[in-house]
This record gives C-alpha cells, structure tokens and sequence, in this order.
C-alpha cells in the first residue's frame, strides 16, 4: 500500500549497507520531515539468493512501519550487465513511484561513489559538466518505458556521506539488523570497471592523499553548483589517477554525458570516521527547506 502523504518518496533498497543505512535514517526521520516513505527491494533474478535478500529488506521496513514490496525484473542480457541492471532497476522504481504519487526516489550512492563516478567520467574523456559528478537531486538517468504524468525526481541524500560513515552508524545495530546488510560480491567482480578502479586505483591514491574522496567530492561539488574552474592541484590529481588507472589497465570506458545540478550542496565536512547526527548523516534539508 502505498502513502498517501502530499511529499512521499519510494527508497530503492537493495539489503546492502548503503540503502540499508539510507532506509534506517530515512525512517528514523520521516516523521520530522513530513515525509511519508514507501521501500522497494529490486529482485535482479541475477543471483538465486537475490529473493530472500529482497524479502529481508521488506521485514526490515515493516519493523520500521512502513510499506514495502518487492519488485522483481528482467536484466536482458547485453555488453554492460550492471548497466543493463541499473536500467531496469531505475525503471521499476519509476513505476512505482507513479502508483504511489512519490515525489522522489531516494537512493544510496555515497561519497565513496560520487568518487568513483567522476574516475569513471574522467577515464572516459568527459567534459566539465560530466566531471561534476552525481547530483543529490537529479531527473531519472533513463527514458521511460511507460509514460509518467510527473516522473519522481532522482534523490541521493547519503551523497556527501562516506563509506566510512556509513560501517560505523551500521557497527552497533548489526545485530538488530541480521541478516542485514547483505554484500553483492559483483562490487568486487574486476571484470567492472568500477571494481577496479576501487581495488587498484583508489588505493593508490590514497597513498598520496589520504582526504582523496573529500578533496575530489568538494571539488566537483564547486563545479556542479557554482560554475568554478577546476583548481591546479585537482588538475594534476586527475592527470596522476588517469595516468595510474591506464597503468593498472583500468581504462576502456566510453565517454559519458552527463548533466550538473545547480541544487547540489556542499558537502558535510566531518572526518571520514566521525559519525555525524542523523539529521546531518542523510544531509537532510529543515522540513521547509525540502521541495
């Protein structure tokens, strides 16, 4: 059953620690914000233990009070299983927001994972406007396949989130959670790009700049919001990470196009162990503030 509330939004959740911290703080605060939520856990068929994941992620909403599903869909079989995935994840999602009249769909990627993207782009010869990476609020990257009389916008609260923060506000409630998080082993599958470039080149990188997804990130974040030249120092950081993912042999990615959002937000600007407030964790906007 889906809210009825005037501002709702469908989280994607996918059991991993990401959408599964994404869904505690969502939910934790839903009240606050006046947001009413709806969960849905995306069963690829890609592995047989996709379905119970799928299943936990709704036990876990329904002790949380709110309404679930689990959606099912077909990934056709094509060069980019993962892109081909994301398509059809990013579709269901859109469909069910249609039913529910949610404004957004709110979904996991962190800061972890705007670093990533704008590796990827950078590989990939993206301008300017593609290295700004994500926005915390975009349209759906996908042409619907049905039509939508007013698409759910795109949401990605834990953006300025790292990883880091993420495994500690997860730590004390791991036995709350079981079986929950779950890990897909495809993120460490080297035949991606993107596990690559988190297992070679990132590392590497790191050894020269430790604050590396706090640099980047902030630097993209400039880009993205207020127009700004990209500064020297990054300027040579890209050319060094492009230079050592061409080393590694991580490159072979097509150029991507991709649009920035004036409403992108600097980042939280903590220490990547810290664990901020849980209002400050999803980056969330005062109840009047939100669209």
């Amino acid at each position: 059953m889906c809210s009825q509330r005037t501002r709702s939004a469908v989280i994607g959740c996918s059991g991993g620690p990401d959408s599964t911290a994404l869904l505690l703080a969502l939910g934790l605060l839903a009240p606050e914000l006046g947001l009413g939520l709806h969960v849905v856990a995306i069963d690829h068929g890609l592995r047989p233990e996709a379905r119970v994941e799928a299943e936990a992620v709704c036990q876990l909403a329904g002790k949380l009070g709110l309404a679930a599903e689990r959606a099912s869909v077909v990934v056709p079989a094509g060069a980019s299983r993962q892109a081909q995935a994301r398509s059809a994840r990013y579709q269901a999602l859109a469909q069910c927001a249609g039913r529910c009249a949610a404004r957004f769909i709110a979904v996991g990627h962190t800061r972890d994972d705007q670093t990533e993207t704008v590796l990827m782009r950078l590989l990939g010869g993206a301008g300017l406007t593609g290295l700004a990476g994500m926005a915390l609020m975009s349209p759906l990257p996908i042409e619907l396949a049905a039509p939508i009389d007013a698409p759910a916008a795109l949401l990605r609260p834990l953006l300025t989130v790292a990883r880091a923060q993420v495994e500690s506000f997860l730590q004390p409630l791991l036995p709350l959670l079981a079986p929950l998080p779950f890990h897909d082993p495809s993120n460490g599958d080297p035949r991606y790009l993107r596990a690559r470039l988190r297992r070679d080149v990132l590392p590497l990188s790191l050894r020269w700049r430790a604050s590396l997804a706090f640099f980047l990130t902030d630097e993209m974040f400039a880009v993205a919001a207020l127009g700004e030249p990209l500064s020297p120092p990054v300027l040579r950081l890209m050319l060094a990470l492009k230079a050592a993912s061409l080393a590694r042999g991580a490159s072979g990615v097509r150029p991507a196009r991709c649009s920035a959002s004036a409403s992108c937000r600097r980042p939280y600007a903590g220490s990547a162990s810290s664990v901020p407030p849980a209002a400050v964790f999803i980056n969330s906007r005062p109840r009047s503030a939100w669209p």
